[in-house]
């Protein structure tokens, strides 16, 4: 009965039909374009089972096994593979929502793309955020000399950025991945880097 229900809404989503729409229809909803490794039967499977408290893991398109790990009223996210994940935001925009959609690849480091959409799965080109610069993430300590902070920001080589949505609250935080740098220096680095963190103001992110 459920998955009727999500069925319908989808149906009243792609006729354009002024609805309340909850996050599950949402995705079960999405392009394939936005989600080609999940198609509608792998996608309501896995709110079936996560709805259902067990363990909401299906056999993608490609053969590979995703997993939807978190589901709240307005937060959702999704292991695509090994090598990806995406997460879904709903967002209060006066009387509409706006959904954020983050992909991100996990591989060689991890590095998100963050999009927004309306309900109907179209662009949303009145709200967008402008990510951090590379300098906004680092942050000497009193315990690295400068010489060694340089050396180290050197080290990292290439910024790889990943994004992630609060299932909480309404933010946007931005670390800087470090997966990709030497493993005797990983540790050092991490403590002359610090997340930036944005909040949603009900029209657009700010920091």
């Amino acid at each position: 009965m459920k998955r009727l229900f999500v069925i319908l809404f989808v149906l009243l989503t792609a006729t354009r039909i002024c609805v309340a729409v909850p996050i599950d229809t949402l995705f079960a909803g999405m392009p394939n374009r936005l989600l080609p490794l999940l198609n509608l039967d792998n996608r309501l499977d896995c709110l079936d089972l996560y709805n259902g408290k067990m363990n909401a893991e299906v056999t993608n398109l490609f053969g590979e096994r995703s997993r939807l790990t978190v589901k709240t009223a307005d937060y959702l996210r999704v292991e695509l593979s090994a090598a990806s994940r995406m997460e879904l935001k709903l967002l209060s925009m006066g009387n509409d929502t706006v959904i954020g959609r983050i992909h991100t690849v996990l591989t060689p480091a991890a590095d998100s793309r963050v999009e927004f959409f309306t309900t109907a799965w179209k662009p949303c080109g009145t709200v967008h955020v402008v990510p951090p610069k590379e300098n906004d993430f680092w942050v000497r300590p009193d315990t690295v000399t400068e010489a060694r902070f340089e050396e180290l920001r050197r080290a990292a080589g290439l910024a790889w950025v990943e994004a992630v949505f609060s299932s909480m609250g309404d933010t946007l935080t931005y670390s800087l991945s470090l997966d990709n740098v030497r493993s005797d220096w990983r540790e050092e680095m991490r403590s002359c880097v610090r997340p930036v963190t944005y909040s949603w103001d009900g029209t657009k992110f700010v920091h």
